[in-house]
């Protein structure tokens, strides 16, 4: 735990280290991430599996070599200069910090949003190590939604999709995620997902439905399982504090209506999430999603609460997502127990 809250503390302060306005020390705020992300060892309980595919990656026959190329190309490029798998490990965390600092340079509350990344997200990528270089894609593709760059955004999906395939689902999302609802759609959406969810519709219709297509023989697999990574108190904590967000949505989008996209977003997780909780497959789908949470808490809070009371409500704030992530960080089915390179 210890590492962790060093970690965030040194982030955190580098990141808001300006001078005249200019904010010029937050690539070594990410440097210090990517060095303690990068240099872990058996940090995630994928760590292991993706060193065997790194070592196994020269014998990889050619049809191996399509399957998410873009992926098997950095193993292939880091194995031509080292055999160590810790330098695939830094690759990998370099190229999503590049898409996520891309996605939210230009975001005045950059801190907040890196500091909700860390204790939000951090435990998904280590875990989902190739997932998470489309899902940091994704989130810098989201701008082109705005922008209404198709051909951009279709780029960077594209581009996604050579690192994890399941980018590829949230492509529609450009013709959805800019539409603007009526207010009151928005928290009534929730609460029906919610409902749906707790009378299990949704998961009958699914393993109705997945019976028919080739990806039936996962229902006797662990993809398909109750994914302990939402559960208990830290679900409900998002579920009331979701509601509350959703209920305030024209307060935020009225102050801030460049970020409907991510707000939209937003709403797309908070429903999923209770829809897909018992299905792990589709789970890993909603990580999605879920990075919208790096722009909607601090819209919520410089939205809705006035300047004498923001420093407090943030301090409350992050008070209760670090007591989310230092409970997970303790809990040994995450497999997050730091340790370096060098204690191995």
């Amino acid at each position: 735990m210890i590492p962790y809250l060093i970690l965030i503390i040194v982030v955190i302060i580098l990141s808001e280290i300006r001078y005249k306005n200019f904010f010029f020390l937050r690539l070594l705020a990410l440097f210090c991430l990517l060095i303690f992300v990068g240099f872990r060892y058996d940090v995630g309980a994928d760590y292991l599996s993706y060193q065997q595919i790194f070592n196994d990656a020269r014998q990889s026959s050619f049809s191996e070599l399509l399957i998410e190329p873009g992926y098997m190309l950095i193993n292939h490029l880091v194995l031509f200069f080292t055999n160590n798998f810790y330098w695939l490990t830094t690759l990998i965390v370099a190229i999503q910090l590049f898409f996520f600092h891309k996605a939210i340079k230009d975001f005045e509350y950059y801190t907040f949003a890196l500091f909700v990344f860390i204790t939000m997200n951090l435990g998904s990528m280590v875990n989902e190590m190739r997932q998470y270089i489309a899902i940091l894609i994704f989130l810098y593709a989201l701008k082109f939604i705005y922008n209404r760059s198709f051909s951009k955004y279709l780029a960077l999906i594209i581009f996604g999709a050579c690192f994890h395939y399941s980018i590829l689902f949230v492509l529609p999302l450009y013709f959805l995620l800019s539409k603007k609802l009526s207010y009151y759609l928005y928290p009534l959406v929730f609460i029906i997902s919610f409902v749906v969810s707790k009378i299990g519709i949704f998961d009958k219709l699914f393993n109705y439905l997945i019976g028919f297509s080739p990806y039936s023989v996962f229902m006797e697999t662990d993809l398909i399982e109750k994914v302990n990574t939402e559960s208990g108190l830290g679900f409900q904590f998002k579920n009331l504090l979701g509601i509350l967000i959703l209920m305030n949505y024209k307060a935020i989008l009225e102050k801030y209506p460049k970020y409907i996209v991510y707000m939209n977003l937003y709403l797309c997780f908070l429903v999923c999430r209770n829809l897909f909780f018992n299905i792990g497959i589709l789970m890993r789908l909603n990580l999605y999603f879920q990075i919208s949470e790096i722009i909607a808490y601090p819209l919520f809070i410089y939205a809705l609460f006035k300047k004498d009371m923001q420093v407090e409500v943030i301090v409350l704030f992050s008070i209760l997502l670090m007591s989310l992530f230092f409970i997970g960080i303790i809990n040994e089915n995450y497999h997050l127990t730091y340790q370096t390179i060098f204690n191995n």
